[in-house]
This record gives structure tokens, sequence and C-alpha cells, in this order.
């Protein structure tokens, strides 16, 4: 990985939460996607994929990949993993996801 490539996780939203979904955390990317959260109980687009997940299938102790989730009316890509006592998302704005892989196949 070059340092053109570190660059780009640099763009990757960051969030932590306690089980009772309170943001305890946010990255600078993450505040941008999702606004000033901390302290407040999430209820954006990835918890709620979280929350239908964990009514269809086991999820507790794992992680989970999330395509073109809405935020406010833009689509990332999200990670999630559940421990015993956080909740930890990535998220990447799915447009600039293709964008870096589309400039790294003319690169």
């Amino acid at each position: 990985m070059g340092i053109k490539s570190l660059k780009e996780i640099n763009k990757t939203g960051l969030c932590i939460k306690s089980k009772d979904l309170t943001v305890e955390y946010q990255n600078d990317r993450c505040r941008e996607s999702c606004g000033q959260q901390v302290g407040n109980i999430c209820d954006k687009g990835c918890i709620l994929y979280l929350k239908k997940d964990h009514m269809e299938s086991a999820f507790k102790n794992s992680f989970k990949f999330f395509r073109a989730v809405d935020i406010d009316g833009r689509k990332f890509d999200t990670v999630v993993f559940e421990s015993d006592s956080k909740i930890l998302t990535l998220l990447q704005n799915s447009d600039d996801f293709l964008k870096i892989q589309i400039n790294h196949l003319y690169n």
C-alpha cells in the first residue's frame, strides 16, 4: 500500500457507540457524514440496518457489512463491529470508494 492509498484511509468515517447506541466518539469524516452525534442516541442509516439485522440473524460479538446505506440522502458502505460493550462503525462514501477503485485501475 503506497502513501497515496494511506491518504484514502483518512476518508473513512469512524464512530464508536455504547451498546445503548449512545455515540461516544466520531472522527472528523464521520461528523461530516452524520453530523455531530456525540452524546446522542444514534438513529442514522447504519444503526437502522443493524437493528433490522438483529431481528433477522444472530450478530453478537461479530461484524457485518452493509452496502449503500442511506445516510441523509448519501450512500455509504459500512462495516459494523459489535463487541460485548461497544459498537464500532467504519463508513466510506460509496461514490468516493468507486472513484478510488477507478483511479487505481488507471494508475
